[in-house]
C-alpha cells in the first residue's frame, strides 16, 4: 500500500469513527424523546448543542492541528466522543444529555480539520477533491453504520446498550487509525495571519461559507428530523425510519466520490459550481420527497437517495476549497474555519428546523426547507455570475 492510499484510508477510518460517534444520537432520537417526552424542538436542541460546540471550537481545533501531533488530536478526539458515549448511556434527564452534547461537540471539531490535512498534505491539486470526497464518505458511513446497528440494538435491549456499543466501537479505531497514517507533512513559508484575515473577508470568500452554513443547515435539519418526521407524523417504525436515513447516507458516500471526480475533471478552477448544481437538483429531490412520502414509498426513496448524493455529497467538495486557499502549512487552520461555518450550520438547522415544525406543522416546515437549499444555491453560484473578480477561492494556489 502505497504512502498516499496510507494517508487516505487512515483518514477515511478517522472521520467514519468520528462521524459514528457523533451521529450515535439522531437514530435514537425517537426512543429519546418517548422516554423524556420531548418536543421537536428539544429534541432537535440535542443535535444544535453537540455542533453549536463543534462550530465554537472549530477554527482553535484547526490552529491546533497545523501544531500538534496527530497522535494525540486521534486520541484526544475520539476519545472525548467515547466518554460522551458512555456517559449519554447514564444520562436521565435532559439537562445532562444537553451537557455531554456540548462535550461531544468539542470532540467531534477535531475530526473536519485534521482528516483534511492527513489528506491534504499528500495528494495533489488535481485529485485533491477526489481524494477529499472519498475520506468525507466516513461521515455518511459512520452515520449509516449508527443508524442501521443502534436502533436494531436499542429495540432489543434498550438504548443505553446502544450507546455503550457505539463507544465501544468508536474507541477500538483508535489505534487502527494511528498505526495506519504515515507523516509526510512537509514545513512551508506560511503565510501571515493578517494576509489571511484580509482573504477570509473577501466577497467570493464570504459567500462561499455562507453556503456552506446553508448546507450545514439543510443536512443536519434533515439528520436529526427525518426519523422523527417518518415515526410520529407517517407512521414508520424507528427500523424503518433508520433504514430510509441511512439509504440517504449510502447515496451521500457516492455522492462525495462523484461530485468530487466531477470537481477534478471538470470544474478544478470554477468548483463553486459543482456545489450550485447540487444544491438545485436536491431542492427539487426534496420537494419530490414531501410530495410522495404518504402515498409512493418508492418514490420517496429515490428522492431521499437523490439529496443523499448531492446535497450530503457535496461536503466534500467544499472542504475541498476550503484547504484550497492557502497553502498546505495552513490547510488545518483553513479547514477549520470553514469548519466553523459548516458547523454553525449544523448546529441551528436541527434547532430552527424543530421550531418550525412545532410552530407550523411539517407540511409547511419542509416547504421552508426547500427554500433554503434554494438560498444555497444562490449563494455558489452569484461569484460564478456577478462581476466580482474571483479570488483564490475559485483559482486554487496549491
Amino acid at each position: 500500500m502505497t504512502v498516499k492510499q496510507r494517508c487516505l484510508l487512515s483518514s477515511y477510518i478517522y472521520q467514519h469513527t468520528c462521524s459514528f460517534a457523533a451521529l450515535s444520537i439522531p437514530p435514537l432520537l425517537p426512543l429519546i424523546s418517548s422516554e423524556l417526552s420531548l418536543t421537536a424542538a428539544n429534541a432537535g436542541l440535542l443535535m444544535f448543542m453537540v455542533y453549536l460546540s463543534t462550530a465554537l471550537t472549530a477554527p482553535a481545533s484547526g490552529y491546533f492541528t497545523d501544531r500538534v501531533a496527530m497522535k494525540f488530536l486521534v486520541v484526544f478526539s475520539v476519545g472525548l466522543l467515547s466518554l460522551g458515549l458512555v456517559l449519554l448511556s447514564a444520562a436521565r434527564d435532559f439537562l445532562t444529555l444537553l451537557a455531554i452534547a456540548l462535550m461531544m461537540g468539542v470532540g467531534y471539531s477535531v475530526s473536519g480539520p485534521l482528516s483534511t490535512k492527513m489528506v491534504a498534505s499528500v495528494f495533489e491539486q488535481e485529485m485533491r477533491a477526489t481524494a477529499l470526497g472519498i475520506k468525507q464518505t466516513g461521515t455518511s458511513s459512520g452515520s449509516a453504520l449508527a443508524s442501521l446497528i443502534l436502533p436494531s440494538i436499542a429495540v432489543v435491549a434498550h438504548r443505553h446498550s446502544a450507546f455503550i456499543a457505539a463507544a465501544g466501537i468508536a474507541a477500538a479505531a483508535i489505534p487502527i487509525i494511528i498505526l495506519t497514517y504515515v507523516n509526510t507533512i512537509n514545513p512551508e513559508k506560511a503565510q501571515s495571519e493578517r494576509y489571511m484575515l484580509g482573504a477570509m473577508s473577501r466577497g467570493d470568500t464570504i459567500l462561499f461559507q455562507l453556503g456552506s452554513f446553508g448546507l450545514g443547515f439543510c443536512m443536519f435539519a434533515m439528520i436529526a428530523h427525518l426519523p422523527l418526521f417518518l415515526t410520529a407524523d407517517v407512521g414508520f417504525s424507528i427500523v424503518e425510519a433508520g433504514f430510509m436515513l441511512a439509504l440517504t447516507q449510502f447515496f451521500s458516500v457516492l455522492g462525495r466520490v462523484g461530485l468530487g471526480v466531477l470537481a477534478d475533471r471538470f470544474f478544478s478552477r470554477k468548483r463553486t459550481a459543482v456545489l450550485s448544481l447540487a444544491s438545485i437538483i436536491a431542492a427539487v429531490s426534496s420537494t419530490v420527497f414531501i410530495l410522495s412520502v404518504r402515498s409512493q414509498t418508492f418514490i420517496a426513496a429515490v428522492s431521499l437517495a437523490f439529496i443523499g448524493f448531492f446535497l450530503f455529497g457535496s461536503i466534500g467538495v467544499v472542504f475541498t476549497i476550503g484547504s484550497e486557499l492557502f497553502n498546505s502549512e495552513r490547510v488545518g487552520t483553513t479547514s477549520g474555519m470553514t469548519y466553523f461555518f459548516l458547523a454553525l450550520g449544523n448546529s441551528f438547522g436541527p434547532l430552527v428546523f424543530g421550531q418550525l415544525i412545532d410552530a407550523l406543522g411539517y407540511s409547511t416546515a419542509w416547504q421552508l426547507y426547500v427554500l433554503a437549499v434554494c438560498l444555497c444555491a444562490f449563494a455558489f453560484i452569484f461569484p460564478l455570475i456577478s462581476h466580482v473578480k474571483p479570488g483564490r477561492l475559485f483559482s486554487p494556489q496549491l
